[in-house]
């Protein structure tokens, strides 16, 4: 009995000692297990801190040096600028420029819109003026003698779009620009569509358009366009405005070809759509064309062409490549939106207005 407490006790002393090696570890702290790796840890921390460090100093002293060269180059990147700019001047004042006139019949507005071409800041190259078989004494006006004018006449009566076309053809200008024998430009016209081209950096493929009024019977209404229009801006309405307003660069007739004489009306719509499947419309949102709205018939007033002609335009739409990128809901609604278009249109037209 008294052997088996005398073990009991060793047990519970050599425990005790144990535990206290385990606790306290005594004067070997350091050399113990739980601490062996105490003093490299600490070592290493000291050592990342002191590379961290001089990374730091490193990074100002390299900042400090770059700074001057880094000022030193963004001066030369304006300096580079403002020379690309002066060239874009340049360009802009070198750039020759063609307007076609188609007319019939229209011997007194066509005197007017003439001179308003000439009363241009940026001569006009030459205009082109193209008769679509006109029996008012047309071809005996005095200014159709002026050196700058070519006067053409159409064997038959090919409609304006036919008439425009074979300007297009004659055009020898770097852009060619469009103006309707009874409406006219401001002197500023053409100056600020072609700044409005050097802003963008003088593209070689470009079209630019600009705001516009009516005047006379149902004159009135005003537009200014965005100064960037893309083609899902125009999905539904032309934002952009009559023919009138558009100077485009000769390249872009090159890529997407002439006006389309199969389209029962909107053609200058349909052409806008087919300019923006490769490039965006600038716009410079002042007016700067005049439109008359009391000349002989226009075939913007027979309202069942243009019904049919905005049918055809939405389809064409539809079918861009844009638009069939875009995802079945918004497709959806493009579709929904110019059926409402169309309904109104047909009840405008029911109701005779």
């Amino acid at each position: 009995m008294r052997a088996k407490h005398a073990r009991n006790q060793q047990a519970k002393q050599e425990g005790e000692a144990s535990c206290r090696e385990r606790v306290h570890c005594g004067p070997d702290r350091i050399a113990s297990k739980r601490h062996r790796g105490y003093v490299p840890q600490l070592e290493r921390q000291l050592q990342l801190s002191f590379a961290v460090a001089q990374f730091a100093i490193r990074i100002q002293l390299y900042q400090r040096r770059v700074e001057p060269l880094r000022r030193h180059a963004s001066m030369l990147r304006r300096n580079a600028n403002w020379a690309i700019r002066g060239s874009d001047v340049g360009r802009e004042s070198m750039t020759s420029v063609s307007v076609v006139i188609p007319t019939y019949n229209r011997r007194d507005t066509l005197v007017r819109a003439i001179e308003s071409l000439f009363a241009q800041d940026h001569p006009v190259s030459e205009v082109i003026v193209v008769d679509d078989g006109s029996t008012d004494g047309t071809a005996e006006l005095p200014l159709l003698g002026d050196p700058r004018v070519h006067y053409l006449v159409n064997p038959t009566n090919l409609g304006a779009q036919g008439a425009r076309n074979r300007g297009v053809a004659a055009a020898t200008g770097d852009a060619i620009a469009f103006l309707d024998s009874d409406d006219y430009w401001e002197p500023t016209k053409l100056s600020k569509q072609l700044a409005a081209v050097a802003a963008h950096g003088s593209p070689d493929n470009y079209a630019v358009t600009c705001g516009y009024s009516q005047f006379g019977e149902t004159g009135g209404f005003s537009m200014k366009p965005a100064e960037l229009i893309r083609l899902e801006d125009v999905v539904v309405h032309n934002l952009i405005g009559p023919t009138s307003i558009l100077l485009v660069s000769r390249n872009i007739f090159d890529l997407i070809g002439p006006f389309d004489l199969a389209m029962p009306a909107c053609q200058d719509y349909e052409l806008f759509v087919r300019i923006l499947q490769h490039v965006p419309i600038f716009g410079v949102p002042e007016i700067l064309v005049h439109q008359d709205t009391e000349s002989n018939e226009r075939i913007t007033r027979r309202k069942d062409k243009v019904l049919a002609g905005h049918r055809e335009v939405y389809a064409r739409i539809r079918a861009t490549p844009q638009v069939r990128a875009m995802p079945f809901w918004r497709r959806w609604m493009v579709k929904a939106r110019q059926d409402r278009a169309l309904r109104k249109r047909m009840t405008a037209i029911e109701a005779g207005a």
